[in-house]
């Protein structure tokens, strides 16, 4: 009898030392994928990433709001990329920052691109028309400026809002952007 208990005693052991180093992989790994554990890392570098905001309103006029930190140019170190003066040329062309895949045509109504000691921002008001419905927007700008990985979006429509990141690192758009403490 006491033979069965000790077997069974260290079966349950090494079952729960199992379980104990597998959990310790587990939680191991959580913060080390910069695409999954996003959430993580996103408080940290807010100053250092792109905004877009988009707002479709149920008229068909688009507002584009794009704001860059002139944070991102100053010690590149080994990635010079442009500089502030051609970025903002780069952003005159609204299509090097955004195009947007609509049933019917949109026309660009008006753009503006200005800077001061904090941030380069850029505004473009679009008219798809209404009843017009934007199936998805693109951003080009990262093929464009060097120093830019990683833009913060927010999607207005008269239907839904959506909050999420577009990064240079990942493959897809991040939508968990904070910790349950950060909300």
């Amino acid at each position: 009898m006491t033979n069965h208990f000790s077997t069974l005693t260290t079966m349950r052991l090494l079952t729960l030392a199992t379980i104990v180093v597998l959990l310790a992989a587990c939680s191991s790994r959580q913060g080390e994928d910069f695409c999954a554990d996003h959430h993580l890392f996103h408080a940290s570098h807010l100053d250092s990433i792109g905004k877009l905001d988009i707002e479709h309103s149920s008229n068909g006029t688009v507002g584009i709001g794009f704001s860059l930190p002139i944070s991102i140019f100053k010690g590149a170190g080994d990635r010079p990329g442009q500089t502030i003066g051609q970025v903002e040329e780069i952003l005159h062309e609204y299509d090097n920052v955004f195009s947007l895949q609509s049933e019917v045509s949109c026309n660009m109504s008006s753009s503006n691109v200005t800077s001061d000691a904090n941030q380069i921002n850029a505004s473009y008001l679009v008219d798809c028309g209404a009843g017009a419905r934007i199936e998805q927007i693109d951003v080009p700008l990262f093929d464009l400026v060097e120093q830019l990985d990683e833009v913060e979006a927010f999607v207005v429509t008269p239907a839904t809002q959506k909050r999420f990141a577009i990064s240079r690192r990942c493959e897809r758009a991040i939508f968990r952007l904070q910790t349950r403490s950060d909300r």
